[in-house]
C-alpha cells in the first residue's frame, strides 16, 4: 500500500498472507549457513565491507525463509547500522543513503507481518498505527524500534514535510516501545523521545524540557552508549545555543573508551567519528 502525507509517499511491505514457510533440508541448511555468515560479518561491522556482508547475508537468508521474523528484524537493524555508520559519511551518493533506510523500514515491516498477520492486515487497510499496535506484544519491540529508526532517518533525509507527516506514526510506535521495553537498545525509546521533543516544532509537540529529561534518563541508564550524547549535542545543545553543553557532550564522547561494552564498540567508534565532525564544524553552530 501507499502511505501518503504532505511529504513524499513510500510503498510499504505489509504482508497479510501469514503462516510459516516449509523449507526442505537443503534450503534450511543454506539459511543456517547464511545466518552464521551474517553473525560473523556483524562482529566486524566497523569495516564497511563486513557491515554490507552482514546485510547481504541476512537479506539472502530472509528471501529463502521469509517467515523468520528474528532474521528480518536483525536485517532491519543491520541496515540501519550500515546506513548510519557508513553511508552517512559518503557524500557521493545521498540517494543510496536514503534508500538504504527505506529498505530497513521494509525489512521491519516484513518481520512484524510474520509476528502478527492481524497487525499487517490492519496496517494494510490503513488503520492508524496507534490503534493497530494494540494487537502486538512486547516481543515486537525490536522490529518496531528498528522500523521507526529507519523510517525516521528516511523521512529526515527526504525533507521536513515528509518527517512531519510521519511524526505521529513514529511517536505512537516509540510510545509502545517505551511502555513495553524501555531499556531496549541501551534505553533507546528515551533517546528517541529526547530527539523527538527537541526536533518537533512547538505546534507539533516539541518541548525542550521534556527532551532534556528523556536524554538524561537514557544517559544515566546507559552512560557507555555514546550515541545518546551525540544526539543530545546535535538536537538539544545546538537548538538551545548551549555551546558549553555541546562541548561537554562531544568531548566526553571523544575521550571515552569505546570498548567498555564490547558488543557496541562498533557503534561507539561510529559516534566518535560523528563527534569529531561536530567539533570540527562547531563554528557553523555557534
Amino acid at each position: 500500500g501507499l502511505v501518503t502525507g504532505c511529504g513524499s509517499t513510500r510503498e510499504t511491505a505489509w504482508d497479510t498472507s501469514g503462516g510459516d514457510v516449509a523449507l526442505d533440508a537443503a534450503t534450511q541448511a543454506k539459511v543456517n549457513d547464511l545466518l552464521n555468515q551474517a553473525n560473523a560479518a556483524w562482529d566486524k561491522r566497523s569495516d564497511i565491507s563486513q557491515a554490507k556482508a552482514a546485510v547481504d547475508a541476512l537479506a539472502e537468508a530472509t528471501t529463502l525463509d521469509p517467515s523468520n521474523a528474528e532474521a528480518l528484524s536483525n536485517l532491519s537493524h543491520a541496515i540501519y547500522f550500515y546506513g548510519d555508520c557508513h553511508l552517512r559519511f559518503d557524500d557521493s551518493n545521498p540517494e543510496l543513503y536514503k534508500n538504504t533506510h527505506e529498505e530497513g523500514t521494509k525489512a521491519a515491516e516484513k518481520a512484524l507481518s510474520v509476528m502478527s498477520p492481524e497487525f499487517a492486515e490492519k496496517m494494510a487497510a490503513g488503520e492508524l498505527i496507534e490503534d493497530a499496535v494494540s494487537v502486538l506484544g512486547p516481543e515486537a519491540v525490536p522490529a518496531l524500534y528498528w522500523r521507526s529508526s529507519n523510517l525516521g532517518r528516511w523521512a529526515t533525509l527526504d525533507g521536513f514535510a515528509t518527517l512531519l507527516s510521519y511524526k505521529d506514526e513514529i511517536r505512537a510506535i516509540m510510545e509502545f516501545c517505551l511502555a513495553n521495553n524501555p531499556t531496549y537498545w541501551f534505553q533507546g525509546p528515551d533517546r528517541y523521545f529526547g530527539i523527538f521533543y527537541a526536533r518537533a516544532p512547538g505546534f507539533a509537540g516539541g518541548d525542550m524540557k521534556k527532551s532534556a529529561a528523556h536524554f538524561n534518563v537514557s544517559i544515566d541508564a546507559q552512560p557507555h552508549y555514546l550515541g545518546t550524547r551525540i544526539a543530545m549535542a546535535e538536537e538539544w545543545a545546538i537548538k538551545e545555543d548551549n555551546k558549553e553543553l555541546f562541548l561537554e557532550l562531544v568531548d566526553h564522547v571523544l575521550e571515552a573508551d569505546p570498548g567498555v561494552v564490547p558488543y557496541i564498540k562498533p557503534e561507539n567508534l561510529c559516534e566518535q567519528r560523528k563527534a569529531q565532525i561536530l567539533k570540527d564544524d562547531i563554528d557553523e553552530y555557534f
